[in-house]
């Protein structure tokens, strides 16, 4: 097992439990480069380890964005990186998914606790703002950065 998987795979033991979250689960046999964590009731977050890159990326399916507004507003926000630090929106299919990719050295148990909540407080508003009309209701602002503290 690569260093960098191996990293991750001790990141993802250890992070259930940092999150109020009972465990995560690997996809697959172990070593896995897919995780899931469970948030809540309501958010199941894809952990997916790029060992090339020495990174990983968390993602979030959030909905279906079904205006060209809510287009207009998610490229937006992908402009904003340097802001938001680093979260972006993609589509896989008609979903919308938020994600961010996150470096694997130098990063500790706690920093990775602080990027999943701060990750986490986002997405109730993301939800309700794809599931409104366009107008009806404000994005989240991009003024609070999810990588707060850490160099994405």
């Amino acid at each position: 097992m690569s260093g960098t998987l191996q990293q991750f795979q001790l990141l993802m033991q250890e992070i259930g439990p940092a999150v109020d979250s009972d465990y995560a689960v690997p996809e697959g046999e172990t070593p896995a480069e897919i995780w899931k964590l469970t948030l809540g009731d309501a958010y199941t977050v894809t952990f997916q380890c790029l060992p090339e890159k020495q990174s990983f990326v968390l993602s979030v399916p959030l909905g279906e964005a079904w205006s060209p507004g809510h287009y207009r507003t998610l490229l937006t926000y992908n402009g904003l990186y340097e802001e938001t630090g680093g979260a972006r929106f993609g589509l896989n299919g008609d979903e919308v998914v938020m994600s961010i990719e996150l470096p694997l050295h130098e990063l500790s148990l706690d920093d990775l606790q602080n990027v999943i909540l701060n990750f986490a407080s986002t997405l109730p508003a993301w939800r309700e703002f794809l599931r409104s009309s366009p107008g009806e209701i404000e994005p989240p602002p991009a003024t609070e950065p999810i990588a707060s503290g850490v160099r994405v």
